[in-house]
């Protein structure tokens, strides 16, 4: 049973480098990459709204914990719209394998900065040996992969610098989303609300922007003489985004948060160098030389390291001072 779950988690975690390129390839008909991700938002919002319609339970979001949440548990539906929408941005300069490894670093230096000061609750927390031994592999993968990648990208390290972003917002997100779930019992109800803001949010921003009012017809009509030829599965970023969210949580619980992680980052790395490699889903493609894929070998041991071996400085010191020589 256990390897069924862990090969569910790893396909679910393919998703999200699909989903990306999906969202770019949406962005060529709508002319932006926040209506594609509004495309995206929505269809996730309306397939896990029918999930939790199909299980009989209610999509009110009672409104008596509304007043008493604190105002920052409902931003992550706002870290979720910055992060998909940047993505998009970043994916055709940069490629699916740094679109995942740049964020992965933007993630966990997010994590550490909460984890080293106690924000938003969390207990304080040592940064032992493993973590930094992890850290250092994932920087050394990520320099390793991004020099000498063949074709100079105009204000490459912009684009690196969006990613950080990125990463920044997506550890944010589940943050704030874990927060939400704690009032309404419901990982799911959690993730579903943080969607439905995310929608709201996309609405207002193309109401206010000239340019997205504009282009918002373009999702159901394009304004190519090709339209006929767009392809079913640009409909289908949502349905990705919704199985990864959905399977990550799930699976959690499951068979624990180290191993989901590692499958999860192995998943995604898996799916970036597949999209680069073979150019899926319309996307340019980007060859992957010896030396990046060597990349990809320091960046999942490093998260390895980091979720599998939890030994202290001191308690290596004092394990080295007790034996016997």
């Amino acid at each position: 049973m256990l390897i069924i779950f862990v090969l569910i988690v790893f396909l679910a975690s393919v998703c999200s480098p699909v989903q990306t390129a999906i969202n770019n390839k949406m962005t060529q008909y709508v002319q932006s990459p926040l209506l594609a991700a509004f495309v995206s938002f929505f269809v996730s919002t309306v397939l896990i709204a029918g999930i939790i319609a199909f299980n009989g339970q209610s999509l009110s979001p009672f409104t008596e914990y509304i007043g008493r949440i604190p105002f920052w548990q409902w931003l992550g539906g706002v870290m979720g719209l910055v992060g998909v929408t940047l993505l998009v941005v970043i994916f055709p300069k940069l490629g699916g394998v740094q679109t995942v490894l740049i964020p992965m670093l933007g993630m966990l230096l997010t994590s550490f900065i909460i984890e080293m000061f106690g924000f938003f609750g969390y207990a304080h927390k040592i940064i032992e040996a493993d973590d930094f031994i992890g850290f250092v592999c994932i920087i050394a993968a990520l320099w390793l992969y991004a020099t000498d990648t063949g074709k100079a990208v105009s204000h490459a390290w912009l684009y690196r610098f969006l990613g950080l972003v990125v990463g920044v917002a997506f550890a944010l997100q589940p943050v704030m989303n874990s927060q939400l779930a704690v009032w309404y019992q419901s990982s799911i109800f959690a993730s579903w609300l943080s969607f439905l803001i995310s929608d709201i949010l996309f609405i207002l921003l193309i109401v206010i922007l000239p340019v997205c009012r504009h282009n918002f017809k373009y999702i159901l009509l394009s304004h190519s003489s090709n339209s006929e030829h767009r392809p079913w599965w640009v409909w289908t970023a949502g349905v990705c985004g919704a199985i990864y969210v959905i399977s990550l949580t799930f699976f959690t619980a499951r068979i624990g948060v180290q191993l989901v992680t590692i499958v999860g980052v192995i998943g995604q790395l898996a799916g970036g160098t597949v999209i680069d490699k073979y150019g899926l889903f319309h996307s340019s493609r980007k060859p992957i030389a010896a030396r990046q894929y060597l990349a990809l070998v320091l960046a999942l041991a490093g998260t390895m390291i980091m979720n599998l071996f939890s030994v202290p400085v001191s308690g290596i010191v004092k394990f080295l001072s007790n034996i016997n020589l």
